[in-house]
């Protein structure tokens, strides 16, 4: 699935299955400047299209094959050549290690990312349009302004309400954003982010338990 600046998620379908779902975050800045024709030309109109939040992709069609494909190669370039996440090691997508040159990988990665947009702009009269009525939109808004907020300032104490005034709403408004998107309290997204924000500096950091455990924002 291609998600453009939107919330989103995904779930496996089976609980038995082994969900492999590499994700590549990228800045549109990285295909051209936003000042340039080309940002003006063949960006912003795709990420200004309220009608594309999001496509999915799937590999029985050509096109789609070809962009999934280039997925693969930027995901493997990274994992093979890229900076070693900080999360620990990431999925095997099965890519041929032996195809991949790490000369000048960076400039790979972006030159597929070039592709593949050309690609999307090149048909985007086969993309299904979806219609997300305002309210959606203001709820997008919200919840983006609210989890910004918790990840500025998971460390210090944060209530409910400090997360609803991020927003300009009420806390049970606030409640019913985070219930409808993420399925959960804004207090237990809070606490998550915490405990994985804790564990992230447990494997890599020499703080000890106590000192991780004020850092992000527990108090006992």
């Amino acid at each position: 699935m291609l998600a453009l600046i939107r919330l989103h998620s995904f779930e496996q379908i089976s609980e038995h299955d082994r969900c492999k779902c590499p994700n590549i975050v990228f800045s549109a800045e990285l295909i051209s400047p936003h000042t340039s024709i080309i940002y003006k030309t063949y960006v912003r109109p795709i990420l200004a299209n309220s009608e594309l939040p999001y496509f999915v992709l799937h590999a029985d069609n050509p096109w789609h094959n070809e962009i999934l494909n280039k997925l693969s190669s930027i995901f493997s370039l990274l994992h093979q050549y890229g900076l070693k996440s900080p999360f620990g090691d990431f999925p095997d997508i099965h890519q041929n290690a032996e195809s991949l040159e790490g000369a000048c990988f960076e400039m790979q990665v972006q030159c597929n990312l070039n592709q593949i947009w050309q690609s999307i702009y090149n048909h985007l009269d086969q993309i299904p349009k979806i219609t997300q009525s305002q309210k959606d939109v203001k709820h997008q808004v919200r919840l983006q302004n609210m989890l910004t907020f918790i990840h500025q300032n998971y460390m210090n104490e944060v209530s409910l309400e400090d997360i609803s005034l991020s927003a300009n709403i009420s806390k049970s408004e606030a409640s019913r954003c985070f219930h409808s998107f993420l399925n959960c309290s804004p207090i237990e997204y809070l606490l998550q982010h915490r405990v994985e924000s804790s564990k992230h500096l447990l494997s890599y950091n020499t703080l000890n338990i106590q000192e991780i455990s004020l850092e992000c924002g527990f108090n006992s």
